[in-house]
């Protein structure tokens, strides 16, 4: 994450890292524990922190998504999370027309770029402005966690902020 703000700030961006409890520098546990509890918990765990803290990005999250990764049931408060901020479901709440990046890895199962396609075609349905301000890039190889420490990835999304 270092890197990353380090990029941003270099490029005149205030940049700040949350971590979420038990996340990053924060965890009192070993990353594979902490993996290991956040896959085994996901939909509790995660759902919130997807939903409200990288709210763009869960657009392509689904049910699915979910399901393949655990066969946990949410919590009431990671059910209504979904229901209500879901961007897939909720393009409406986009009509405005924010500019919106998606990068994305060919290889990413757990955020697929299919998902960042369906919801730049949904899009223009609500508003057919709103959808001329999104951009999906799908890098090929790469799986999740390779996407976002990718360098070419992460000049792509400073450039994308700097002209935005």
């Amino acid at each position: 994450m270092l890197p990353m703000l380090e990029r941003l700030a270099g490029a005149g961006f205030f940049a700040v890292s949350i971590d979420p409890w038990q996340h990053g520098d924060r965890s009192t546990e070993s990353l594979t524990h902490l993996r290991d509890r956040l896959i085994g918990a996901f939909r509790r765990d995660m759902w919130p922190v997807i939903l409200t803290g990288h709210a763009p990005a869960c657009a392509t999250w689904t049910p699915a998504t979910a399901t393949s990764l655990t066969k946990e049931t949410p919590t009431a408060y990671g059910r209504w999370l979904y229901a209500q901020l879901n961007p897939i479901t909720h393009p409406e709440h986009f009509a405005h027309g924010p500019a919106i990046l998606f990068e994305s890895g060919q290889d990413d199962t757990h955020v697929p770029g299919e998902a960042a396609h369906r919801f730049a075609t949904a899009l223009p349905k609500h508003s057919p402005t709103a959808g001329q301000n999104i951009t999906v890039h799908v890098a090929e190889g790469l799986a999740h966690i390779e996407s976002v420490r990718n360098p070419d990835v992460i000049d792509r999304c400073v450039h994308w902020l700097s002209i935005s």
